[in-house]
């Protein structure tokens, strides 16, 4: 099951890395474009969520496929003919649940993406009426959680607070953000409250074990309780206050989930609303609970052991404290730098603010994600966020930060986490950040928002003293950023023209052939047949770039690729110098019979 491309897309904008998006922003993109649901099965008596064995897409809302064309730069035009495409269309995409087509936040994400007023106008309405429906009514059932059709998350059953914050940070209408705030106090009645820990230690693994307890897990039948060190810990550290179990449906099972999504948006509703009951919430949902992926929740017992950095990297056969779903790790990044974006917007006043695209995803997975755009920096513009692996290291675990470059400037903003004052060391790294050994770089640093003041680094060390929960930010001239991937989708590349897809019927069932561009050499063609296994036994691409020649034939050569088992799907890096992709499917029938398509011509300018 995928939920959304936006999270590693974002992720290799911010982290600059080419391989998060060739290895798993692209591969979900093009699951997401050919599915019809986000649970693809290849096991066609499959039923448990209700799982789809088609290629007929796209698996997606609206929603995401306009934010994947605006993080495209609008090139993709494939992605901006499904938005189009497919609003005003219900469809099922996850469990049995059916995505309305002309919801009020699918015409939301349209303004976004197009600008056009009508969009928002439909936006602002459907919203008054659910306002009116679901805020100012009180509730008397539950009918529209759907249960049945697998409505169960508390997302389901409180209001869409996060959409109607959405919707207040477009508008800044007041109206919405009272609705956000209502909504959200009957959205944290379902957060853990209790048990409230206490101010001590508490003693955790007793024993060298993780309690009696071993979960028991599809992959090993034969379960023992985990090894870890017996440890006092402070109370806090293993509390599930600030969570919210899984669902109505499943709360004994995952008493406490980690993918607390809501926590960036309850700070963000906390700084526009004054209310610091949610401010403190979210930092409880978030701060101090892991190193690494944790797993998907607290379960049987109170321990340290999912907080260790090691927990994920361990074998599914020693994993048995809880669940871990490898389709949860991006979502969890996202909420992450989603959280950590957030608290430098909230901390700075919104002085340091870096423009969100919505990813939906599904359930109760929201989140803002970015990169696609820049921001500010207190009074500088067009700065760029950044954070590459290893930029810098910090001397004390209670800072956390934010990185950015424009202008011939490094910014960066390093946040206490501590309500102690903290005195901290950064130490940039000189194979990331391009500074000259012992040159003096000139810099500007703002405490706690009040007037920048002068100052200087050396061989990239400064030393910085932080107020309790406060925030420094710095800005470094001279620094001359070199991306490694970022310039290439930030470019001022051409769109792509809409002949750069198409959908056609052939002998071969329907054949949907995309160019899916991210900018300069980060151009794929993506092919897929609709056919199954019990229509095809097996499908070959053949395919060729082509320039032509003086006399206007085309002049590439064929190859070919052979897919044998279903899905039928090809993904190709294309040299986008060229001025097309030409394609062909042959196959053979699940009869024996030989197949085949005419060529087909995608347009790459």
């Amino acid at each position: 099951k995928l939920v959304s491309a936006l999270h590693p897309l974002s992720v290799a904008l911010i982290t600059d890395d080419p391989q998060v998006y060739q290895r798993r922003a692209l591969p979900m993109m093009e699951y997401l474009l050919s599915r019809e649901k986000y649970l693809f099965s290849m096991n066609t008596s499959a039923t448990h969520q209700s799982p789809s064995h088609f290629l007929k897409g796209p698996a997606a809302e609206v929603s995401e496929l306009a934010a994947l064309f605006d993080f495209s730069q609008k090139r993709t035009a494939v992605l901006n003919h499904y938005v189009n495409e497919l609003y005003g269309k219900p469809r099922v995409l996850n469990l049995n649940m059916v995505s309305e087509g002309t919801s009020w936040q699918s015409s939301l994400a349209l303004y976004r993406s197009s600008g056009k007023q009508a969009y928002l106008d439909s936006a602002m309405s459907g919203a008054d009426a659910y306002i009116e429906e679901r805020i100012n009514t009180p509730q008397t059932d539950f009918s529209d959680v759907h249960i049945p059709q697998g409505g169960q998350f508390w997302t389901d059953f409180s209001p869409k607070w996060i959409d109607l914050l959405e919707l207040y940070e477009e508008t800044r209408n007041e109206r919405y953000l009272k609705a956000a705030e209502r909504g959200a106090e009957l959205f944290v009645e379902y957060i853990w409250m209790q048990p409230t820990p206490s101010s001590g230690n508490i003693l955790v693994n007793e024993g060298g074990k993780v309690g009696t307890y071993a979960h028991q897990n599809r992959h090993n039948p034969d379960v023992r309780p985990m090894d870890a060190p017996e440890q006092l810990v402070p109370a806090w550290r293993v509390s599930q206050t600030g969570l919210l179990s899984e669902a109505s449906t499943t709360f004994t099972a995952n008493r406490a989930v980690f993918l607390s999504h809501f926590a960036a948006y309850l700070l963000r509703l906390a700084h526009y609303s004054g209310e610091e009951f949610f401010h403190d919430i979210a930092r409880s949902a978030v701060v101090g609970r892991y190193a690494n992926f944790p797993g998907y929740s607290i379960m049987g017992e109170y321990t340290t052991i999912y907080s260790r950095p090691d927990y994920p990297l361990k074998s599914l056969y020693d994993i048995t404290y809880n669940n871990i779903y490898y389709n949860h790790i991006w979502p969890q990044i996202a909420l992450l730098m989603d959280f950590l974006v957030s608290d430098g917007f909230v901390r700075s006043d919104g002085a340091i603010d870096f423009p969100p695209q919505y990813a939906q995803g599904y359930a109760y997975l929201q989140s803002k994600v970015y990169g696609d755009r820049p921001g500010h920096f207190y009074d500088e513009e067009n700065v760029r966020l950044w954070l590459p692996r290893d930029l810098m290291t910090l001397s004390n675990i209670q800072g956390n930060y934010l990185a950015g470059y424009g202008n011939g400037k490094l910014y960066l903003a390093v946040m206490n986490q501590s309500a102690d004052p903290q005195t901290i060391k950064l130490t940039l790294n000189p194979d990331v950040v391009p500074f000259a050994w012992g040159k003096t770089y000139q810099l500007q640093i703002r405490k706690d928002n009040g007037n920048p003041v002068p100052g200087t680094m050396v061989n990239g060390e400064i030393t910085l003293s932080l107020s309790g929960g406060g925030i420094t930010a710095l800005s470094i001239d001279d620094l001359a950023i070199q991306t490694q991937f970022q310039d290439n989708v930030l470019d001022e590349a051409p769109p792509l023209p809409e002949s750069s897809y198409s959908i056609d019927d052939t002998p071969l069932g329907q054949v949907t052939g995309m160019i899916i561009s991210m900018g300069a050499s980060l151009t794929n063609a993506y092919i897929w047949l609709q056919a199954t296994e019990s229509e095809l036994s097996q499908a070959t691409l053949f395919y060729r770039t082509n320039n032509r020649d003086e006399d206007g034939k085309k002049n590439g050569d064929w190859k070919r690729l052979e897919d044998k088992t279903y899905p039928y799907e090809f993904s190709i890096p294309v040299d986008d110098t060229k001025s097309s992709f030409e394609y062909r499917v042959e196959g053979t029938s699940a009869k024996g019979d030989s197949l085949r398509t005419i060529p087909f011509q995608l347009e790459l300018k």
